[in-house]
């Protein structure tokens, strides 16, 4: 039969033989990990991490005259109140928070808790120096003045002690002049977005004006520290390229005056896995956008249990992408985002003959063009005492497969060649509860149009997903991962115990092409212990067992453990 067969059909009945011959390795997982898997699994889900430094500091004397403070004193009749100074709200809204006063007899005091209800109203707007007071007069009628000075600009000072160019400083600044109201969110999004550019550091004073109703406001900017990273060993990889790594990152912030950022990073596993990447981003115009490119190349050898396949790959990833705030403020951030990425991946095993060729080894070379675009960003609880952090991106891509034998075998079975799309959900809650208890949620999620190449799937197992199961296991086009945490800070400073909870569902293809099984879930608990000081060093160990099945045969009865250890300089 196999000699009436069309040429195609005879390479994909050729190549289906040759990847039998894993089945007969030992402790073998399902599917052969290759340079697609590899990037795939050395990315991290530990949390969503929103662009955007902290919030600057904001000093503020800016107290403008709260007229009479008569505590004792006759009662005055009042029969009418009239509010002035200022153009913003109509006179009926303001006297609505003040009319239970109209036909009473108030002493001073009483007028001015209610004056201080409108500076309150204007404070809720936004405006953060506006006060409401009640002017010395001459009370005829039962008529009484509140007064309202808004509150404007005076003399606006910037101290510019940084390499940050002076003209990229006043782009940021130029929308605060002098003359204008000092309202919150304008004041806000200008000092956000000047401290969120690389190696600066912005503190803010607002004080009174020499001239009545006016604010003066100093900027003063200062460099901080060039250079900085860190550097970190964790037993994060798995037996078949490294279960323990070294990393290393290094920022250089502010390289050439204008805001601009490069990144380096490595990741090394001995002979097995070798990740090198580097990156590089600069400001883009006067609201916040940053414009990036960045290359990572990453090489693998497998060893372990596929040790005997010779097996060896190379992926390769080039991108430009573009981020820009549309909301920035102190309680609530929201970005925009949009990519693309060009991959091309290699996979070789020596010890398997080509479908095409029998005198030259297998080889599988790939190339995967992706747009993707969505938004980022997290909302702070008006406590300060919890964060909701968030992000959706949509990918568009086109897989091509270059080698001719594995695009027959595709053809007939996965068919994730050509055009895909893919869309990626994370969502993290963390909230104190307590004076020394809190919590971490984590959810991230994937929708796949089709069946996906190995470098576009999500992947259950590792210290970033279901913990009690090993990097790279369960993998899938559509599924999700859900992680609880509920940490206790002990007495010991910056000592946390958590308690944890891990879920991961997938359906390993979109499309299923043949007749095992095409979901596979995970769970597992565990414990863990945090040692962190912020800006300095952090040392994490979980200990996780299984509450479902094992995967592949694996024995891991006493359960896994995970440890990373970070030291930033």
């Amino acid at each position: 039969m196999l000699s009436r067969m069309p040429k195609h059909g005879k390479k994909a009945i050729a190549l289906t033989a040759a990847f039998s011959v894993l089945s007969f390795l030992p402790a073998f997982a399902a599917t052969r990990p290759d340079a697609g898997e590899t990037i795939g699994t050395i990315q991290n889900r530990n949390e969503v991490i929103v662009p955007g430094k902290t919030a600057p500091n904001v000093e503020s004397d800016a107290k403008q005259n709260k007229g009479v403070k008569e505590n004792q004193g006759p009662k005055i009749h009042v029969a009418s109140i009239h509010i002035t100074g200022q153009d913003l709200y109509r006179e009926d809204v303001l006297l609505s928070l003040v009319k239970d006063g109209i036909g009473k007899d108030l002493t001073m005091e009483e007028l001015n808790t209610r004056a201080e209800r409108i500076s309150k109203y204007f404070h809720d707007k936004g405006y953060l120096v506006a006060a409401a007071y009640i002017p010395a007069q001459s009370i005829r009628n039962g008529a009484v003045e509140i007064r309202v000075v808004v509150g404007m600009y005076g003399n606006i000072d910037v101290k510019n002690n940084s390499e940050l160019s002076k003209g990229k400083v006043n782009a940021f600044l130029k929308n605060l002049k002098s003359g204008q109201y000092v309202k919150k969110d304008v004041l806000d999004r200008a000092l956000l977005l000047l401290n969120d550019t690389s190696g600066i550091n912005v503190k803010a004073k607002l004080a009174p004006g020499k001239k009545q109703g006016t604010t003066d406001l100093t900027v003063e900017i200062k460099d901080v520290q060039k250079i900085v990273g860190a550097i970190s060993v964790d037993n994060y990889g798995n037996s078949y390229t490294g279960n323990e790594r070294a990393s290393i990152g290094i920022t250089y912030r502010n390289a050439s005056g204008v805001g601009d950022e490069l990144i380096v990073t490595g990741i090394y596993a001995g002979s097995n896995l070798r990740n090198s990447g580097i990156s590089y981003q600069e400001p883009i115009g006067t609201q916040g956008g940053q414009l990036g490119v960045k290359y990572a190349r990453t090489h693998y050898y497998l060893g372990g249990s596929f040790r005997a396949l010779q097996a060896s790959g190379d992926a390769d990833v080039r991108g430009i992408y573009y981020t820009q705030p549309i909301v920035r403020s102190r309680n609530f951030n929201l970005y925009g985002r949009a990519g693309y990425d060009h991959k091309t991946l290699d996979d070789h095993i020596a010890t398997l003959t080509d479908a095409d060729d029998s005198d030259k080894s297998y080889v599988n070379n790939k190339n995967d063009n992706i747009f993707n675009f969505g938004i980022i960003g997290n909302k702070f609880d008006a406590k300060g005492n919890g964060v909701t952090s968030f992000s959706l991106t949509s990918s568009l891509g086109d897989l091509s497969i270059n080698t001719a034998s594995v695009l027959t075998y595709d053809a007939y079975y996965a068919k994730t060649n050509g055009h895909f799309a893919k869309t990626n959900l994370n969502i993290q809650r963390q909230k104190y509860i307590a004076k020394r208890l809190s919590y971490n949620l984590l959810l991230s999620a994937q929708k796949a149009s089709k069946n996906l190449d190995s470098s576009e799937k999500m992947f259950l197992g590792g210290a970033s997903g279901v913990r009690a199961y090993p990097n790279g296991d369960a993998g899938g086009d559509t599924g999700a991962i859900i992680t609880g945490e509920l940490h206790f800070d002990m007495p010991t400073p910056s000592f946390q115990l958590a308690v944890f909870i891990d879920n991961g569902r997938v359906v390993i293809n979109e499309n299923a092409y043949d007749s095992s099984s095409n979901k596979t879930v995970l769970t597992g608990a565990g414990l863990g212990f945090i040692w962190n000081k912020r800006n300095d060093y952090s040392l994490r160990l979980d200990f996780a067992w299984r509450l479902t099945d094992p995967l592949y045969g694996d024995n891991d009865k006493n359960g896994r453990v995970w440890l990373q250890g970070i030291k930033h300089f």
